[in-house]
Order: structure tokens, then sequence, then C-alpha cells
């Protein structure tokens, strides 16, 4: 397992079968005070970090974007990560976090490169 993926599942709040998946959304949505946004990826079969980040992060900080979900900080997000049978679950700030230390991101160097996403 690549540290990408460790870094996820050492942040998932849920780790669970990929088949429980839609039972897992629907405990969510109906236990949230605020109706989450949820972000839902896959991981392909080995895929290395740089890969994965540059194909999931621009779209997740777009999508954060236009759902209205500060991007920066998206505590009103869910990522559900599917790796092979998989899922793991993050709130979104922890999926963030994992960018952050797997790049060497302080806030700053962070708000750069959504700045960037976005713009592409």
């Amino acid at each position: 397992m690549s540290n990408f993926l460790q870094c996820f599942r050492a942040r998932a709040s849920r780790i669970l079968h990929g088949s429980e998946w839609n039972r897992a959304r629907r405990e969510i949505l109906q236990e949230a005070e605020i109706e989450p946004v949820i972000f839902e990826t896959t991981v392909q079969p080995g895929e290395d970090w740089e890969r994965f980040r540059d194909r999931v992060f621009p779209l997740f900080y777009k999508y954060m974007d236009a759902k209205g979900v500060n991007p920066e900080n998206p505590k009103l997000a869910v990522v559900a990560i599917f790796d092979g049978s998989e899922c793991l679950i993050l709130e979104g700030p922890d999926f963030v976090k994992c960018l952050m230390e797997l790049e060497g991101l302080n806030d700053a160097a962070l708000h750069f490169r959504i700045l960037r996403w976005l713009r592409e």
C-alpha cells in the first residue's frame, strides 16, 4: 500500500466494504444537522500519489467551490475513496490534511495551490 493510502486510512472515520457505501451514505445524510456535500472517487489499480493527486484534487476543489463549500476548509464535505473492494470515508478537512501532509504544504501554499486548480 502506498503512503497516500496509508494517510487516508489513518484519517478515515470509517473503512467499510464498498458494497456498504450506499447504506453508509444514507446514514451520513440522515444523521447530519446540515446536509454534507459528498465527493466520491476511486483509486485506479497501480495508481501512484502524483497521478491520484492530479486527477482527483482539482476536481474536488472545483466541486467544493461550485457547491459553495469553502475549498480550504471543507467542513461540510464527506469524501468516499474506493480502493478495490474497500471504501474509505473521510471528513473533508481530513482529506485536505492528507494533501498537505503528503505535499509538505503549509496554509499559504495550500491556498495558492487551490487557486491554481480553480483557475485550470
